[in-house]
């Protein structure tokens, strides 16, 4: 045996008890794609800020979709980021968006508060009837627990196979339209401290 055998046998692998496939709860690029689910990626600068700090972002989609983004305060307060801060109503597939658009002006942490979430829902060939309320925005993030974490993500991916599976079945086995993976809801956990 050579030593360049051995290290082929050797290689890392996934063990059996672990999903290659969910890594993370974002973006991750070509594999995806092929898929053909809509996964949504946000990259933020910090989620522990303060107060009078602003609120940039960075979103990106795996494929096409229009987008609602909403803030949802500690004491239950839902902020609708408006669309002309959002710009576009679709997301281009695989093209990072900075919100807010810096010409339409600022997202400004306004006062201390814990567990303060982000939430974006995406939803390839327009959202329709499909719109979140401030008020569904709202349930859905108290319904996913207080803080999003990885757990959280697998809830909600179950919640959404099951209604793919319904548009599916609805639509005679072969939905893309409202079926599967066309949407897709990413969250992300703030805590907004005052300056001392």
């Amino acid at each position: 045996k050579t030593d360049k055998e051995d290290k082929t046998k050797t290689a890392a692998k996934t063990p059996d008890y672990k999903d290659p496939d969910y890594r993370d709860d974002s973006f991750k690029g070509d594999d995806d794609k092929k898929a053909g689910k809509l996964k949504l990626a946000v990259k933020v600068a910090n989620t522990d800020v303060f107060v009078d700090e602003q609120l940039s972002f960075d979103v990106t989609a795996s494929n096409a979709c229009e987008v609602q983004i909403f803030y949802i305060e500690s004491d239950g307060n839902v902020e609708v980021i408006p669309q002309e801060m959002i710009g576009e109503a679709t997301l281009p597939a695989g093209k990072a968006r900075t919100i807010p658009d810096p010409a339409s002006g600022k997202l400004v942490f306004d006062t201390p508060g814990s567990d303060e979430t982000l939430l974006l829902f995406c939803r390839e060939g327009g959202l329709g009837n499909q719109r979140l309320s401030a008020e569904d925005a709202k349930k859905l993030v108290k319904k996913s627990g207080e803080t999003a974490t990885r757990g959280l993500a697998i809830k909600l991916f179950e919640k959404a196979k099951a209604e793919e599976k319904a548009a599916d079945d609805k639509a005679g086995g072969d939905a893309k339209e409202g079926g599967k993976g066309t949407s897709a809801i990413h969250m992300v956990t703030f805590n907004v401290k005052a300056r001392k």
